[in-house]
């Protein structure tokens, strides 16, 4: 299966989620790899992206570095998708 970015996944708004891993259309929490799952959250994306192994630990060490705890971050009441967006672009991830 080919590998893909996270900014091929969280291309909107609306593929991007707070609070969960991921989400179905109708909004039920589910693991990043569900099958019914078309919303992430940066973690969850990267999971989905990257899986668990050496990619994924380098990719998480790279985007740590820079926000000190990816799922707080991701979760503050007032994080917006430009902001997720910007650091996906800036970490090119």
């Amino acid at each position: 299966m080919k590998q893909i970015k996270v900014r091929n996944l969280l291309t909107r708004e609306s593929k991007w989620c707070q609070g969960a891993y991921a989400q179905t259309k109708k909004g039920k929490d589910v693991l990043y790899n569900h099958s019914k799952a078309v919303r992430w959250c940066l973690w969850g994306a990267m999971k989905k992206c990257y899986g668990t192994g050496e990619e994924f630990k380098k990719i998480y060490e790279k985007v740590n570095f820079h926000l000190h705890g990816i799922i707080t971050w991701n979760d503050k009441p007032y994080r917006k998708f430009i902001e997720v967006k910007k650091i996906i672009d800036r970490l090119d991830i």
